[in-house]
């Protein structure tokens, strides 16, 4: 990740930090050991190889839950603020700044944890170049207190997937 797109990442982290206690409830499936794995609170980045675009991920578990709180958020590159991102109608889900759309908070809907493999879903989004809707899902691993993968997005009327990679780091414990 070059320097510029680090800085966005801290800035938007930082932004939404205020937010955690209304991230929205993500259903997580799996037994009560593999749960146990992703107990804590999560923060991280992911890349997209094609468009370079890279965000923040953010999440937490508490014992004995079988529902997360956590999103991504999806941090516009240069070009997309230069172009004039659009903004979304959910006025909510945007993190602007002097009037500029320069991220959007995406749900993660889904998570399922079984034998230290880790799988899951965002739910679909508008993708802010062609407005057309995205389908994402990511699989990974977990060693000790960090999770790592890769990621998958459908971009609708658009053939193959966009790829990327991605990784959390627990920071605490709820």
């Amino acid at each position: 990740m070059n320097l510029s797109a680090g800085i966005r990442t801290v800035l938007f982290v930082g932004v939404l930090g205020g937010c955690a206690s209304r991230l929205p409830p993500v259903p997580v499936a799996g037994l009560p050991a593999d749960l146990q794995t992703l107990r804590g609170e999560w923060v991280g980045e992911y890349q997209d190889y094609e468009t370079g675009r890279a965000g923040s991920i953010r999440f937490s578990l508490e014992a004995g839950s079988d529902t997360a709180h956590g999103d991504v958020v999806l941090a516009l590159p240069e070009s997309d603020l230069r172009a004039g991102a659009r903004a979304r109608e959910e006025e909510a889900n945007v993190v602007e700044s002097g009037g500029v759309q320069l991220a959007e908070r995406l749900r993660i809907s889904f998570v399922a944890m079984a034998g230290g493999r880790i799988r899951g879903r965002l739910d679909p989004y508008p993708d802010p170049e062609c407005g057309c809707m995205v389908e994402t899902v990511f699989v990974g691993t977990v060693a000790a207190d960090t999770l790592r993968g890769t990621y998958r997005s459908f971009v609708e009327s658009r053939p193959g997937p966009r790829e990327g990679t991605w990784h959390v780091v627990r920071i605490g414990w709820p």
